[in-house]
């Protein structure tokens, strides 16, 4: 499965139920799949209580992307689990595997046309519809024979809302980047969704390449430049 903190971390987890009666061991823990170029594994210590569920977290490799930017989805996908010493074979389904190698391989193939990225400053942008807000910019750098792109900002993270869609059009052959105007409101206030966040700081930009349909790329604010919309949480949000 995979947790909302775990997109952008990079990781899957592997959930594992002990079904005995007493502890075991997990040493190690392997994910094949046709959904990924390489076997996704990671030495574990963990110990896993009868009856109790545990995590164990795995890290994402590269997708396996067809000619055509698809992701592979053919074939068997099985966990082995080293288990107080003994190998242990399951196999899994493809529900959660399928969709992440399908985004990967999508926002791969938009990586290959633009270069996108979060400018490095934020202003006070006043008041938008009664709260408070910031403005920045988004940079799309077309790279060199790129196709026609639409590149748009819009919607919300967990933690901020797009205010107002921002949207350009780069011609084929642009000789430099587009900027895109970004302000942004805070989404929300609730103590355990401020605290719990994970992915608030990955803006939702969507790119068309060619005319095709568009693709969701999460574009991240650098963490030394987030201070200015941890402070518009701290304005907004304030009793």
């Amino acid at each position: 499965m995979q947790y909302r903190r775990d997109a952008q971390r990079g990781v899957l987890q592997v959930k594992v139920t002990n079904g005995g009666d007493r502890p075991v061991r997990v040493t190690h823990v392997r994910l094949d799949t046709p959904t990924f170029t390489a076997p996704v594994e990671a030495d574990k210590d963990s110990l896993v209580g009868a009856g109790v569920s545990a995590d164990l977290t795995v890290p994402l490799g590269e997708p396996a992307c067809g000619p055509d930017g698809a992701a592979r989805a053919d074939g068997p996908h099985l966990v082995t689990l080293e288990v107080d010493g003994e190998t242990v074979e399951l196999p899994v389904g493809a529900e959660v595997l399928g969709p992440v190698a399908a985004e990967r391989c999508a926002a791969a193939a938009v990586a290959v046309q633009v270069v996108l990225t979060v400018g490095g400053s934020w202003v006070d942008a006043g008041q938008v519809r009664g709260e408070p807000a910031l403005r920045g910019t988004v940079v799309a750098a077309p790279r060199p024979g790129a196709p026609s792109l639409t590149v748009s900002v819009e919607g919300a993270t967990t933690l901020f809302t797009v205010a107002e869609p921002a949207v350009a059009d780069v011609p084929a052959g642009a000789p430099g980047p587009a900027t895109l105007d970004v302000v942004l409101t805070v989404t929300r206030c609730d103590p355990h969704a401020v605290a719990e966040d994970k992915k608030g700081y990955l803006l939702p930009v969507r790119v068309a390449v060619d005319g095709a349909a568009p693709v969701l790329v999460e574009v991240a604010v650098p963490v030394p430049e987030r201070a200015p919309l941890q402070q518009l949480v701290d304005r907004t949000c304030a009793p």
